[in-house]
Order: C-alpha cells, then sequence, then structure tokens
C-alpha cells in the first residue's frame, strides 16, 4: 500500500514531465500548433512559460496575441531579475511581435543578467537611439523612461567593472612560479650542508 501511494503521488508528475516533452518534441519538428495541446497555458512556472514562449515565436505572434505570455514572462523577471535565459525568451517574444524597443531592453538585461555589462551598455545605447528616432506620438515614454535609469545604472557598473579589471595587482614573473623558486631553494640548502659536512670530516693537513 505504500508503496501504491508514492507509485500514485508520483503520477502527476511523471505525466507533466511527458507533456512537456512531448511539446518539445512537436517544437524540434517544427509544428508548434500540435504542441500546443501539450502545454498547460494556466501554469506559470518556468518550463511552461519557455514553452508557450517558443510556440508564440515559432508562429510569430503578433503583440495582442502574444500579451499574456509577455505578462507572465515580465512578472517572472520582476522576481527573477538574474534569470538571463528568460530576459531572452522575453526579447524574442518581443521580436516576434515587432516590438523593437522592448526587443533590445530584454536583450540588455539578459547581458546584465549575465554581469557582461560592456555588452548590456551597448544594447541600452541601442534602445535609447531607437527612443530618439521614434517620432514623438510612438513614443512609450515610461519604457523610455525604463530605459535612461538602466541604462546610466549599467553604465555606473561597467565603469566599476572596468576600475576593477585596471586595479587588480599583476603578479610577478617570480610570483607565477613559485615551485620552481622554492626546488631551487632546496638545491642550494642541500648544497649548503653538503658543504658543511664535507669541512668537518676533511682531516687537517700535517
Amino acid at each position: 500500500p505504500v508503496r501504491e501511494r508514492a507509485s500514485s503521488a508520483g503520477m502527476p508528475s511523471a505525466a507533466r514531465l511527458a507533456r512537456l516533452l512531448s511539446a518539445q518534441v512537436e517544437l524540434v519538428a517544427g509544428s508548434p500548433m500540435r504542441a500546443l495541446p501539450f502545454i498547460d497555458a494556466t501554469s506559470n512556472k518556468r518550463p511552461e512559460l519557455f514553452l508557450r514562449a517558443q510556440v508564440a515565436v515559432s508562429m510569430r505572434q503578433s503583440v495582442k496575441a502574444s500579451a499574456p505570455l509577455e505578462q507572465s514572462l515580465r512578472d517572472w523577471v520582476a522576481k527573477h531579475p538574474r534569470d538571463a535565459g528568460a530576459w531572452r525568451m522575453l526579447s524574442q517574444v518581443y521580436e516576434a511581435g515587432n516590438d523593437t524597443l522592448r526587443a533590445v531592453r530584454a536583450d540588455a538585461e539578459a547581458n546584465a543578467a549575465h554581469f557582461d555589462y560592456a555588452a548590456a551598455r551597448d544594447r541600452f545605447k541601442a534602445a535609447q537611439d531607437l527612443v530618439r528616432n521614434l517620432k514623438p506620438g510612438d513614443v512609450d515614454y515610461y519604457e523610455a523612461s525604463i530605459i535612461d535609469t538602466r541604462a546610466r545604472e549599467i553604465d555606473a557598473l561597467w565603469r566599476q567593472q572596468v576600475r576593477g579589471g585596471r586595479d587588480r595587482p599583476r603578479r610577478s614573473s617570480a610570483q607565477t612560479r613559485p615551485s620552481k623558486g622554492r626546488r631551487g631553494r632546496k638545491k642550494n640548502q642541500a648544497a649548503l650542508r653538503g658543504d658543511r659536512a664535507a669541512s668537518i670530516t676533511r682531516p687537517k693537513a700535517e
């Protein structure tokens, strides 16, 4: 009975993994529509979110069609800001919906999550350039404000990272080869002991 209870308790998890695997197989085969029935659209767990995002990217869903998914991914990265994979997936969903500005910003955040502040800085600058080239009526000023704020923060982190690398002390050639130095000292000490022993045992000349 205990074994049966354990087996039945594990069935939902096993069934879920089987569905996730089936969805992945259909996506790899290039059949996103056939993957949909295997994905729980109500789940906000990371695997389900990523599979839904892959379907949206494969089908090039519009901004309106992918809005619930985008919100779920935004909620996820808000709770897990260091999840570079989630930021990258959100960027792809935005790109599929032709939302270039948000796609570039999400890509910048993915680089920042990897501590690649140089790449993140470049992407935020690209996002700022996109804002400048938009017509006034097409600018999302809330998004533009976030981009400017994050661009300044990433720029400060990048400068700190550069200073940290430049100020790190370099080891001398003698420090980088300590084993050879120790061997040399041991040889000198052995030779010195040998000379002393020879001077003690050598007979005096009459």
